[in-house]
């Protein structure tokens, strides 16, 4: 079992703190090993990791920054497709990549276990109906599950997806500058995946395994067994496995979360 993160945006020790908890949580599936992708942020906290193998990478030279005036967004999709989307195909799969604020409830050797012929799962958005609007635009707003929850992918083969074809998609759709807030790694997948008519689900593949932590219902803790119940966009309520606090607004430092909490106390992280 591979893990794939990047931890390329560890600029303060809020984010620091959250990947220190993203770790020990990974480390509860046991994987044979745990790959971090980094670029000008070396993660100096994991050096005492044997068990994480580091790897510096760059960016793609040829996607330029798109100008835009709110700070908070001008190197977002530049880092997602760039980067990320960039780098993934560098990892030699199968592995399962989870974005550094999405983290596991228990072990997820149920997710790496799925036994499949297609070459990449993803579980689709869980309760994204604040983002519908700009869905509409491309006409992905119908149900936020079909569309690719990129923080949370099960990869066994990237070349049915070439990077080229995927960039060169991107760089058309970048022509029209208000593209540049919508077009991120999750959005240009499900477009492509849409153009390709690639089904990117499975049965046990579902929205818990990537839900948001403001569609949680009830959160127990019994004889350090976490249970955590979720409500999806269709008002059905399961067990979620994987919290992910995705998006500027939703950190938890910046949202309070009671789960994460929970995370906090349980690794004596409260002063960090």
């Amino acid at each position: 079992m591979r893990i794939v993160t990047i931890m390329e945006n560890i600029v303060n020790e809020n984010y620091i703190t959250m990947c220190k908890i993203w770790l020990n949580q990974v480390k509860l599936s046991n994987p044979d090993e745990i790959i971090v992708l980094y670029n000008n942020n070396y993660p100096k906290f994991l050096d005492k990791e044997p068990s994480v193998k580091l790897l510096h990478c760059d960016y793609d030279k040829d996607i330029e920054k798109m100008p835009v005036k709110e700070e908070k967004f001008r190197d977002l999709n530049y880092f997602f497709i760039a980067f990320k989307l960039y780098n993934l195909y560098k990892v030699k799969p199968p592995f399962i990549h989870l974005d550094v604020d999405a983290i596991p409830l228990r072990s997820i050797r149920n997710l790496w276990n799925i036994k499949t012929d297609k070459p990449l799962l993803a579980s689709g958005w869980q309760n994204l109906s604040p983002l519908r609007n700009h869905f509409c635009k491309f006409n992905l707003a119908t149900c936020t599950k079909n569309i690719v929850g990129g923080g949370v992918i099960l990869v066994k083969d990237l070349s049915f997806m070439p990077y080229d074809e995927l960039i060169s998609m991107y760089k058309e759709l970048m022509k029209e500058k208000e593209n540049y807030l919508l077009i991120q790694d999750d959005i240009l997948m499900s477009l492509f995946f849409r153009k390709i008519n690639y089904n990117f689900h499975h049965e046990h593949f579902t929205p818990k395994w990537n839900f948001l932590p403001m569609s949680i219902v009830k959160i127990t803790n019994i004889n350090d067994e976490l249970k955590v119940l979720i409500r999806d966009e269709d008002k059905v309520i399961e067990e979620g496995e994987i919290a992910h606090y995705t998006g500027h607004s939703r950190k938890p430092w910046i949202q309070s979360c009671k789960l994460y909490n929970y995370f906090l106390k349980k690794y004596n992280l409260n002063n960090i």
